[in-house]
């Protein structure tokens, strides 16, 4: 019988290890699967059963939505209508709302910048409006609410704030509003 030399010897003992170690975490993981299957055909039933119930109500869901789908198109084709302005003369409506809020609110608006994306895919054009204005905290407080119940439609993207020289407070906002095209 022929003897491996020892660094030989070693490294073919710490593979025969890890090999073993690799069957036991392979027996650990099958072991693990046995444990979560069920038992019996009873246990089995219950699980196939539960699975039908789940599928029912997910079917009863799409079925739902199918059914009140052309309710949800009419609101939203509502919505479009009334709150979303047609493009010709959107600019000039936005602009004096937005003037007149700031007025109302007390504060002075001192730039207005508006830049226009095109949606194809839902006929509207988004438009986003950066404003920079100046005032005390209770008429920047007193605009960002007039915003919220205007009659035209508004998402607020970002708020800034920041003090003048003077103590009086620096707003700047950043909105989207939609046209239809």
């Amino acid at each position: 019988m022929m003897l491996l030399p020892p660094k030989r010897r070693r490294l073919t003992i710490q593979i025969a290890i890890a090999l073993v170690l690799l069957a036991d975490l392979a027996l650990v993981g099958v072991n693990w699967q046995l444990r979560l299957a069920p038992r019996t055909a009873g246990d089995q039933l219950r699980v196939l059963r539960h699975q039908q119930e789940l599928m029912t109500l997910d079917l009863r869901r799409a079925e739902a939505i199918r059914r009140d789908l052309p309710a949800v198109q009419r609101q939203c084709d509502e919505f479009f209508q009334k709150q979303l302005r047609p493009s010709d003369g959107g600019y000039s409506t936005i602009l004096a709302d937005l003037g007149g809020m700031a007025r109302e609110s007390g504060l002075q608006l001192n730039s207005t910048r508006f830049k226009q994306h095109e949606v194809t895919k839902h006929g509207v054009n988004e438009i986003t409006i950066s404003l920079n204005m100046e005032g005390p905290y209770p008429s920047l407080v007193s605009f960002i609410n007039a915003l919220e119940r205007s009659d035209n439609f508004y998402m607020l993207d970002t708020l800034g704030l920041d003090t003048s020289t003077n103590g009086v407070l620096r707003l700047t906002l950043e909105l989207r509003t939609y046209f239809r095209s």
